[in-house]
C-alpha cells in the first residue's frame, strides 16, 4: 500500500516538476533575447536611426510566450504542492518538516511567477524566487542527510540544483553577460531538478 501511494504521489510531484522545469527553461532562453532586443530598440530610438530589427515584431510574440510559460510554471507548482502534501503523510515524522518547507518554497515560487505578470514587480519576484531557492536548498539538504528519507540520492542532486540557481541569481547582477550566465546555470539546474525528482519517484520504499 505504501509503495503504491509513494509511486502515485511522487508521480504527481514529478509531473509538476517536469511542467515547471520545461516552462522555466523556455523562459530563460527567451528572456535575455527580449532584454537584448528591447535594449537595441531603445538605443536606436534614442539615436534617431532605424535599425535592422523591429522590436515590436519580435517582442510581442516573445512576451506572449513568456506569459504562457509563467502560467504553466504556476500550474506545475500547484501540482508539486499538492503532491508534497500527499506524500508527507507516509513519511517518517523527522522528514515531514523538510517536506513542509518545500511546500512553502513552491508556494513562494508560484507567487514569484504570478508577480512576473505584474508590471514593475520584477525585482520583488526575483527576491521571492531567491527566498524559495534558499528554502528548497535547506529542505533538500535535510532530506539528503536524513537516515529515513527513501530518496536521498535524488535529494542530493536537488541540493546541487538549488546551489546553481542561487549562484545564477548572483551572476544576474553582472552587466551585459550576467543574464546569459544566469540563464545557463538555471537551465542546468532545472535539468538536474527533473533528474533528482525522477530518482525520488523511482526509489523503492
Amino acid at each position: 500500500m505504501k509503495k503504491t501511494l509513494w509511486s502515485l504521489w511522487t508521480k504527481k510531484i514529478f509531473n509538476g516538476i517536469l511542467l515547471l522545469s520545461l516552462a522555466w527553461v523556455v523562459r530563460e532562453l527567451y528572456e535575455p533575447v527580449v532584454s537584448y532586443v528591447s535594449g537595441m530598440n531603445t538605443l536606436e530610438t534614442f539615436a534617431g536611426i532605424s535599425g535592422w530589427v523591429n522590436a515590436s515584431i519580435l517582442i510581442v510574440p516573445a512576451l506572449s510566450l513568456l506569459i504562457v510559460t509563467l502560467i504553466i510554471i504556476m500550474i506545475g507548482c500547484l501540482l508539486v504542492v499538492a503532491g508534497l502534501k500527499d506524500v508527507s503523510g507516509i513519511l517518517e515524522e523527522a522528514d515531514r518538516k523538510p517536506v513542509a518547507d518545500l511546500r512553502v518554497a513552491f508556494i513562494l515560487l508560484l507567487v514569484a511567477a504570478a508577480l512576473q505578470l505584474v508590471p514593475l514587480a520584477g525585482v520583488i519576484s526575483d527576491v521571492v524566487s531567491l527566498a524559495a531557492a534558499i528554502l528548497m536548498l535547506s529542505g533538500y539538504h535535510r532530506l539528503e542527510a536524513s537516515p529515513t528519507f527513501p530518496g536521498k540520492d535524488g535529494a542530493s542532486i536537488l541540493s546541487v540544483a538549488m546551489i546553481l540557481i542561487i549562484v545564477g541569481w548572483v551572476f544576474d547582477f553582472i552587466p551585459l553577460i550576467g543574464d546569459w550566465i544566469e540563464s545557463a546555470l538555471v537551465i542546468v539546474a532545472y535539468v538536474l531538478t527533473v533528474v533528482g525528482w525522477h530518482k525520488i519517484k523511482n526509489v523503492t520504499v
